[in-house]
């Protein structure tokens, strides 16, 4: 988690991928920002879990603090993007690239998960109901989620053309939030 903070943020920036030669691609991508606070998210809650059941020494605990430091600096930045509708936009602070359901139902089943564990407070809470509220509207009449920009692999042009699926990736990550939620 140390290692992905160090290589994949820059300042307010998330990136997707960090190459070897030091150059960042997909930035501020709502599905880079989906896998990066889903992963913090969920680690911090297995590292809660084992904490209730053995005790950590204190250089862990440390670096446990700065994880959760970490969430609520994320959850800070992707907070101020949600757009007038509840959801973000494929990069985030790009409302022309336009709704991206996967990476809003992921970004606020993290922010649900970072409430749960305490880290997180309240108004992170209204910010991922308000986000399942409006995913609503994405849904089909058989349960998936459409709205969702095509697989990355194509590369920046085609997330940011307009171009939307239905995906089980997506609705799985709808249904991570429905759990958050209840």
């Amino acid at each position: 988690m140390e290692s992905r903070n160090q290589r994949l943020t820059c300042g307010a920036d998330l990136y997707l991928r960090h190459h070897e030669d030091g150059s960042h691609s997909f930035p501020n991508w709502s599905r880079a920002y989906a896998w990066y606070m889903l992963g913090l998210a969920r680690t911090l809650r297995v590292l809660h879990e084992y904490d209730e059941l053995a005790r950590m020494p204190q250089a862990i605990r440390v670096r446990i603090n700065e994880l959760k430091e970490e969430l609520v600096r994320i959850a800070d930045v992707i907070i101020g993007h949600q757009s007038e509708q509840g959801l973000w936009y494929v990069y985030v602070d790009e409302p022309q690239t336009g709704v991206k359901t996967s990476g809003s139902a992921a970004i606020a089943a993290s922010l649900a998960i970072g409430v749960q564990l305490g880290i997180l407070g309240d108004s992170s809470l209204a910010v991922s109901k308000r986000a399942r509220n409006a995913l609503t509207s994405y849904l089909t009449e058989d349960g998936f989620l459409h709205g969702v920009a095509q697989n990355n692999k194509a590369g920046e042009e085609l997330q940011r053309s307009g171009y939307r699926v239905l995906s089980q990736m997506a609705t799985g990550l709808a249904a991570q939030l429905d759990a958050a939620l209840n």
